[in-house]
């Protein structure tokens, strides 16, 4: 994980396979449902959302403006839940923005900087599964096991807007916190840690999103853990 890196000497770390964006369904009963689909062509990767030709999302929060999951984990999901393997087929499950191969929170840092396309995006921090994940799914444990498995995804800033498509490769401009994967950060989030130490170090990671980072101070503050669900 500690491969210097500059922006002058990028690095190549995955492949984009899918950039998708948010649809509203509505079934004969009038019934919605929310389904992500492939963004044909080029997609605008902006400071609040993504963008393409028939939609587009907005999220006030610019830090968790595109959600990015690893394609790398889909074979285990399918092996998990054999049920839902129709639901596998393709990008889009998990509810991302963004599909590749190659990379994984165990590969990814926060604070990584990457040029997907013609926009640079960076690292802010991992997604906390719910039980929308569990609903989906059809089992009460899925968020869970997303969190043990650290296989949630990571979200991004946007740093410089750009158009993108599948296919593009991604290229890793800038490291700079080489030894804060977003697997371990996620580990003493999830795992309620409370080593002073490391609430000390997170609480103030400049490049982690102020959502994490406050709940990293606050269990400093009280001496005891959030009370959630994971």
């Amino acid at each position: 994980m500690n491969t210097f890196v500059s922006p002058s000497n990028p690095l190549p770390v995955g492949r984009i396979t899918a950039l998708l964006c948010r649809h509203v369904l509505r079934d004969a009963q009038g019934k919605t449902c929310s389904v992500k689909k492939p963004i044909e062509a080029h997609a605008f990767l902006g400071r609040h959302g993504i963008e393409g030709a028939d939609g587009r999302e907005h999220y006030d929060d610019t830090e968790n403006a595109l959600l990015h999951y690893a394609g790398d984990h889909y074979p285990y999901w399918k092996k998990f839940i054999p049920d839902c393997t129709s639901l596998l087929q393709n990008p889009g499950a998990f509810s991302e923005n963004i599909a590749s191969l190659g990379m994984t929170e165990h590969t990814v840092c926060i604070g990584d900087v990457f040029r997907i396309g013609k926009a640079i995006v960076q690292v802010s921090f991992g997604r906390e599964a719910c039980h929308t994940m569990n609903e989906r799914f059809g089992r009460d444990d899925m968020a869970r096991e997303m969190h043990r498995l650290s296989y949630n995804g990571w979200f991004y800033r946007v740093l410089e807007e750009g158009f993108a498509q599948a296919g593009d490769t991604v290229f890793l401009m800038e490291r700079p916190q080489p030894e804060w994967t977003v697997a371990l950060v996620q580990h003493y989030l999830f795992g309620k840690s409370m080593e002073r130490p490391i609430l000390e170090t997170l609480s103030r990671l400049p490049e982690l999103s102020p959502v994490w980072r406050n709940l990293f101070l606050k269990r400093l503050e009280t001496g005891h853990p959030e009370h959630t669900g994971y």
